[in-house]
């Protein structure tokens, strides 16, 4: 039996883009904040921490995609399907990662497929 590799690929990709795309966030956006910020009070320095907090959002995220993506190799399509129902929920929850939404879509829709065989 060959197995689908295609929403694998799908949610692995982009919880590895997220990732990231988090590091970058983080990072320059928690450096800018950090350079710019004259007081505990200022307002721009506080706009950058929160870009900074997003960042540190979607590396979460994105590892728990990833992480989705490895449960999603079981040969049990119960597995299967719980970690592809997890990942669409990482994706609605990160505002949008579409590769995730579409890898755990096509590998929910295969553990339906398998499950009636």
């Amino acid at each position: 039996m060959v197995k689908s590799v295609i929403g694998f690929v799908l949610t692995l990709v982009g919880g590895i883009l997220q990732v990231l795309g988090g590091l970058f966030l983080a990072l320059f956006f928690g450096l800018l904040g950090s350079t710019i910020s004259e007081g505990i009070e200022s307002p721009p320095a506080f706009i950058f921490y929160f870009y900074s907090l997003w960042g540190l959002w979607a590396i979460l995220l994105g590892v728990l995609s990833i992480v989705s993506a490895v449960k999603m190799r079981s040969d049990d399509s119960e597995v299967v399907r719980k970690w592809s129902i997890a990942a669409i929920v990482f994706s609605v929850l990160s505002l949008g990662n579409t590769l995730v939404l579409a890898g755990g879509i096509v590998e929910l829709m295969e553990s339906k497929k398998k499950g009636k065989k």
